[in-house]
């Protein structure tokens, strides 16, 4: 079990919030300098030790500085970072991004936004701002936003009717209004089009299994596993669909493929002790929450000390 992660996948941001006491002066400017740098390593260390002992092989796994960044702050200035206009875009569509993976839809529907203002003949920020639409749908009245989420697309898809991530959340919005034979038409072209793309294939299955299309959908659930193997949603579907075919054992395999890799159900207890047992590192649970001048000290841990199960 891992209680948290600060990788940085490929195409995500992350943002880090930090609260500081700034020294008292009583006359003068405060100039703040901040900097900023970016690190890498594939795996820790311990791991790698670890791993290794039962190889017979020493392997010092190098930590790389991926990038560097500095500004200066002055007080008294109006506090605003200003860039040309590509930089500013990028700027406010990381900033989106980040926000969109610490769960703060709301805000980060407004980034993307900022982004398609300067950069209005780009779709990618308008599809964006939709999702993050759709992610706050859990949490305020279904309707109005997924009329949002849909002017978006729609707004995206005017700028290039092809594109096939604005295709693929039209035929998502379609199916939460209702529409499932709209989205699974739409999919099935996409489906067609990018036949080793699992993320269609799974909408498409499960867009068919909810309309009684069983056997269409099992084929749709079986590219998703010969696509991804370790795909566990595609299992859970697939068990049921082959107990209705009569295929027992397909079944039965599909039944024990599904618990193999699906999310392990004690991780969460696992976590929760990591917490408990160091409580300095629980903030870490909450995706957005912010380092300040008086968050407590948090040595390393390593072996022993990490581990959940004392």
């Amino acid at each position: 079990a891992i209680p948290y992660s600060t990788a940085i996948p490929a195409g995500r941001s992350d943002l880090a919030r930090l609260r500081f006491r700034l020294p008292e002066q009583t006359t003068g400017a405060v100039v703040l300098n901040l900097e900023a740098r970016v690190f890498y390593r594939r795996f820790n260390q311990e791991y790698t030790n670890y791993v290794n002992d039962r190889q017979d092989v020493q392997l010092d796994i190098p930590i790389v500085q991926m990038a560097e960044t500095a500004t200066q702050i002055v007080s008294g200035d109006a506090g605003k970072i200003t860039g040309r206009p590509a930089e500013e875009f990028q700027r406010w569509n990381d900033y989106g991004i980040a926000l969109l993976e610490q769960a703060q839809y709301g805000p980060a529907a407004n980034a993307f936004r900022r982004a398609a203002a300067l950069k209005s003949g780009d779709p990618d920020p308008l599809i964006s701002a939709a999702i993050s639409e759709l992610r706050t749908e859990r949490f305020g009245p279904d309707r109005a936003q997924l009329q949002k989420a849909a002017a978006l697309i729609e707004a995206a898809l005017k700028l290039n009717p092809a594109l096939p991530r604005a295709r693929f959340y039209r035929a998502v919005i379609a199916r939460a209004q209702g529409d499932a034979k709209v989205a699974a038409e739409l999919l099935s072209l996409l489906a067609v089009e990018f036949p080793r793309d699992r993320l269609v294939q799974r909408e498409l299955g499960s867009t068919l299994y909810a309309m009684g299309q069983l056997a269409e959908a099992r084929a749709a659930f079986e590219a998703v596993v010969s696509i991804d193997p370790t795909d566990a949603t595609a299992y859970q579907f697939l068990a049921p669909l082959y107990a209705s075919e009569g295929r027992t054992a397909d079944a039965d395999r599909a039944r024990t493929l599904y618990f193999l890799w699906r999310d392990d159900p004690l991780a969460a207890g696992l976590s929760a002790r990591f917490f408990a047992a160091n409580p300095q590192w629980s903030d870490e649970r909450i995706l957005a929450h912010t380092h300040d001048y008086n968050t407590a000290s948090r040595p390393v841990l390593t072996g022993a000390q990490a581990a959940a199960v004392k």
